[in-house]
């Protein structure tokens, strides 16, 4: 802390320079409230006065520092002439940029520049140190908005009276915040290169439709000029451009988390991303080859009851459930007369009455085809397209 008081004897309207800086809320006697923490008056006292600084700290508690300036009067038998004091200098009491006199923001914002002079003023300049800005305002307070700004800067403030400037200049520091961490996300199937298609707009989700099964590479990379420092995947810790391999389960959607970070710890410093995988099933391939048991010759010889077809499957078994078999009656639809049949039981016996009608007599000019059952992304049953060949019975003579 400091209380200066200068000089601490003086003839009668001589001027005295009081400046102090502390640390809480300070007053000092003959000066009027409030003060700033630090700054500087001229004073003309005709007699003997002591100045008292009181300052009041966060906690309530005050101390105080006493200077006392002697006051001589002015002599009346010498016959020189007293030049007159020099004029003061102005004082800068405030010089701030958004409030404050260190402020940070984002590259391309503007600031507020706001001051207050006291004292006798005839011009106050602001430049800046480090862009082409220089303003001259003519009002002791007020305040103006810099041009967008897109590096670091400091603002100076000197006012003058025509023989003194306020001295040392105020000054103002403006920091460019670096850009929030940022990464770029792509999405690409391990086995066959793939780049998948983000089908979302959002800047901060990422959709992608994938077999399910499937192997994807998620790769992100660190966007230039930002303060990426760390990515969180799916709950793992990785460098700010790597890659991850993950497999697409068998459900409606599966989400994962992506968070870029910087060198603060979260919530601060960080950017989150949502990756959301849209997992597609493919439908097997139908049945084939369907035929009734013992095969017989493609002539038109009628096979009387109970009939008994099988069926083959070109497809991969582990995909479906099982079969169903449909019958169609002559002139009739195609409709279903089984249940789900298992994955090994590939033969179907037709006595005419099992059906959800019954059949023609002799079970002639009927018809049968073959559809896999298989399970989609919602675990409900669904069933391929019919068999490609399917096999009717000849008509009764």
């Amino acid at each position: 802390e400091r209380f200066d008081v200068q000089p601490l004897e003086i003839f009668a309207g001589e001027q005295v320079q009081i400046s102090w800086a502390v640390i809480g809320k300070p007053t000092i006697t003959s000066l009027p409230d409030p003060l700033l923490a630090s700054g500087q008056r001229v004073v003309f006292p005709r007699e003997t006065t002591t100045y008292v600084l009181q300052v009041t700290n966060a906690a309530g508690q005050t101390v105080q520092q006493e200077v006392q300036v002697i006051v001589k009067p002015v002599p009346t038998a010498s016959p020189t002439i007293t030049p007159s004091p020099t004029p003061a200098p102005p004082v800068v009491d405030i010089f701030q940029a958004n409030g404050l006199e260190v402020v940070e923001v984002t590259s391309g914002d503007r600031v507020r520049l706001a001051w207050s002079v006291s004292g006798n003023v005839t011009g106050i300049e602001i430049k800046s140190l480090s862009t082409s800005e220089q303003y001259f305002p003519a009002e002791k307070q007020g305040s103006l908005l810099t041009q967008p700004l897109t590096e670091n800067t400091q603002y100076t403030l000197v006012a003058s009276n025509g023989t003194a400037k306020s001295n040392p200049p105020k000054q103002v520091n403006v920091i460019i915040k670096p850009p929030p961490p940022s990464v770029s996300i792509e999405a690409i199937i391990d086995a066959t290169s793939q780049r998948l298609t983000d089908v979302n707009a959002a800047a901060d989700v990422y959709t992608f439709d994938a077999p399910v099964g499937a192997r994807v590479r998620v790769t992100w990379t660190n966007t230039a000029g930002t303060n990426t420092k760390r990515v969180i995947f799916d709950g793992q810790e990785y460098l700010p451009s790597a890659s991850a391999i993950i497999t697409i389960p068998r459900q409606s959607l599966y989400t994962l988390s992506l968070v870029a970070q910087g060198d603060n710890p979260p919530p601060l410093d960080r950017t989150g991303y949502t990756l959301e995988f849209r997992p597609q099933l493919a439908v097997p391939v139908p049945p084939a080859n369907v035929r009734p048991v013992p095969d017989i010759p493609p002539a038109d010889l009628l096979v009387t009851p109970p009939i008994t077809i099988t069926w083959d499957y070109p497809g991969d078994v582990t995909a479906i459930r099982g079969f169903a078999v449909y019958r169609a009656d002559p002139g009739g639809p195609l409709l279903q007369v089984t249940g789900v049949l298992t994955v090994g039981q590939t033969i179907f016996v037709d006595s005419g009455t099992n059906g959800v009608n019954l059949a023609p007599p002799g079970l002639c000019g009927v018809a049968y085809s073959v559809v896999a059952v298989y399970r989609d992304i919602f675990d409900v049953d669904q069933q391929t397209p019919t068999s490609a060949a399917s096999w009717q019975n000849p008509f009764c003579p």
